[in-house]
C-alpha cells in the first residue's frame, strides 16, 4: 500500500476541511460573544481579546443555553442524520449529502452574522438557528456523506490511515481556523468574521462540484432500502461488535465537545487566560493530539502488529489517565503538561469506523452511519448534562472537575473496545470463500459419478 494511493481518494476532503474551518469559527466565538452581548448590552467591547465578564452568573447562563442548545441540536440531528443515511443507501449517492451540509452551515454562518449585526437580539436566537441550521442539515451530515464516500471506496489496507489524515486534516484546519478567528476577532470584529465564514461556506460548496466524483452503485427499491433496514435488528456475525463500535463512534466526539464548552471556563476563571492565551493553549494541545493521532496508531500497528480492537484499549485508557489528571492541574506549567499527555485524544475518532466497514457492506453504510447519528443524539444528551451537572455544582470550589467525567467515558470506551475484541471474529475474504465453496462442489459432483456411468470428454 504506497502513500501516494491513500492520497489519491482524499479529494472529498478538501470541501470538508474548508466548511469545517467556517462552521469552527463561526461557533468557536459562539460562547464569548454571547456572553459579552449580556455583559456589555451597548456594543462590542473596544478590547474583544481582554474582555472578560465580571458576572460569573453571566458566564453560568451562557453555558447553560448552549447545553440546552446541544440537546435541541441532538434531536434535530438524529432525526435528520437516520433520514439523509437512508437516503443515501436508497440513490446510492453521497454526495447529495455533502450539498445539504454545506447549505445547513452556510445557513448557520448567516445566523450568526445577524445575530453580531444585531447586538441587542436575544441569544436565544442564534442558539436556536445553529440547532436546527446547523444540526439538522449541517456539518454532521455533509460528514456523514464525506465518510461513506471513504469507507465505500477504499479497501481494508487504504481505510485506517485515510481516515487517520481525514480526521488530522480536518482538525489541523481547525487549529488553524482558531488562530485565524482570534485575529479576524480582534483586529477586525465579530461580523466580518462571520462574513468570512460565509465566504468559506461557498467555496466548499464550489469544490464539490469540482472534486468530489462520487462512483456510487446501483439504486434500490424502496422495499429494498426498507428490507435493509430491517437487518439491522437481525442476528449477523459481529452484530455485538458492531452495536459497540456504533456506541463508540458516538461517545467519543462528545467528550471532546463536552471539554471544549467547559474549558474556556475553566482556563478564565482558574488562570484568568484571554482570548489570545487560550487559544495559544488550544493550538499546543491541537498539535500534539495531531502528531500523535497519526504516529500513534502507526508505532502500535505496524511496529506491535495491533489491530483496530486492540489499538482502541491502549487509546481509551491512555486517554482516560489524561483526563483523569486534568482534574488535579493547578499551574500553568501542569495545564501545557497535561496537554502533552493527551497526546493520543484525537485516535478514539476514526477507529470505530474501520471496524464497522469489516462488517457492513457499501450499500448499508448510510443506515448505520444513520442509526449512529440517533446514538450520537440520545447517548452524549446524558453526557452533555453530566457535565453541566458537574460543572454547575463546582464552579466555586473545583472549576476542573468535568474532567472526571471525561475520564469515565474514556474507561467505558476501554471496556467496549476490549468485550468487542475478545467477540470479534476475523471475517473471511470474498475469494477464498468463493474458492472454498466451488471445491466443495465439485468434490460433491465427483461422489456422485459412479463408475458405471459414460462420460463422454
Amino acid at each position: 500500500m504506497g502513500i501516494l494511493s491513500v492520497l489519491k481518494g482524499l479529494s472529498v476532503v478538501f470541501p470538508v476541511i474548508v466548511s469545517t474551518m467556517g462552521m469552527l469559527m463561526a461557533s468557536g466565538v459562539s460562547y464569548n460573544m454571547l456572553v459579552q452581548k449580556l455583559c456589555n448590552p451597548a456594543g462590542p467591547p473596544e478590547d474583544i481579546n481582554k474582555f472578560i465578564c465580571p458576572d460569573k452568573s453571566i458566564m453560568d447562563h451562557i453555558t447553560s443555553i448552549l447545553s440546552t442548545k446541544a440537546g435541541i441540536q441532538a434531536i434535530i440531528a438524529a432525526f435528520c442524520g437516520f433520514t439523509f443515511g437512508f437516503i443515501r443507501d436508497l440513490t446510492g449517492k453521497s454526495k447529495i449529502l455533502m450539498y445539504v451540509g454545506v447549505t445547513g452551515e452556510l445557513v448557520s454562518a448567516c445566523a450568526s452574522f445577524a445575530s453580531a449585526y444585531y447586538w441587542n437580539s436575544s441569544p436565544w436566537f442564534l442558539a436556536i438557528m445553529q440547532a436546527i441550521a446547523s444540526g439538522g442539515f449541517g456539518e454532521n451530515i455533509m460528514q456523514m456523506g464525506a465518510a461513506c464516500i471513504l469507507m465505500a471506496e477504499s479497501t481494508p489496507e487504504e481505510l485506517p490511515l485515510r481516515m487517520q489524515l481525514y480526521v488530522v486534516s480536518t482538525l489541523t484546519v481547525a487549529m488553524f481556523g482558531g488562530l485565524l478567528t482570534t485575529l479576524v476577532v480582534t483586529t477586525f470584529g465579530y461580523l466580518w468574521l462571520f462574513i468570512l465564514c460565509i465566504g468559506l461556506n461557498v467555496l466548499a460548496l464550489i469544490l464539490i462540484v469540482i472534486l468530489v466524483k462520487n462512483k456510487g452503485y446501483d439504486r434500490k427499491t424502496f422495499k429494498e432500502s426498507t428490507d435493509s433496514l430491517k437487518k439491522v435488528f437481525k442476528w449477523r456475525e459481529n452484530v455485538t461488535v458492531l452495536w459497540f463500535m456504533l456506541i463508540c463512534l458516538a461517545v467519543a466526539p462528545i467528550i471532546f465537545t463536552g471539554e471544549a464548552l467547559h474549558s474556556g471556563k475553566f482556563t478564565q476563571i482558574k488562570f484568568h487566560y484571554s482570548m489570545y492565551q487560550g487559544q495559544v493553549l488550544g493550538l499546543f494541545s491541537f498539535l500534539i493530539a495531531i502528531v500523535g493521532s497519526v504516529v500513534g496508531p502507526t508505532i502500535l500497528r505496524n511496529v506491535f502488529h495491533f489491530k483496530e480492537l486492540s489499538i482502541g484499549i491502549v487509546v481509551c485508557f491512555v486517554n482516560s489517565a489524561a483526563a483523569f489528571m486534568h482534574a488535579f492541574i493547578n499551574t500553568e506549567v501542569l495545564l501545557y503538561l497535561g496537554g502533552a499527555a493527551y497526546f493520543l485524544k484525537l485516535a478514539a475518532l476514526p477507529l470505530p469506523n474501520s471496524v464497522i466497514t469489516t462488517i457492513v457492506g457499501q450499500d448499508e453504510l448510510g443506515t448505520y452511519l444513520g442509526i449512529n447519528a440517533i446514538l450520537t443524539s440520545c447517548i452524549p444528551f446524558g453526557i452533555t448534562k453530566l457535565y453541566q451537572e458537574v460543572s454547575t455544582r463546582t464552579l466555586d470550589t473545583w472549576v476542573g472537575a468535568f474532567y472526571f467525567v471525561s475520564s469515565g467515558c474514556f474507561v467505558l470506551l476501554g471496556i467496549l473496545y476490549s468485550v468487542s475484541y475478545c467477540l470479534y471474529v476475523e471475517p473471511k475474504k470474498q475469494g477464498n470463500t468463493e474458492s472454498t465453496e466451488n471445491l466443495r462442489r465439485n468434490l460433491e459432483t465427483v461422489k456422485t459419478i459412479s463408475p458405471e456411468d459414460n462420460i463422454e470428454i
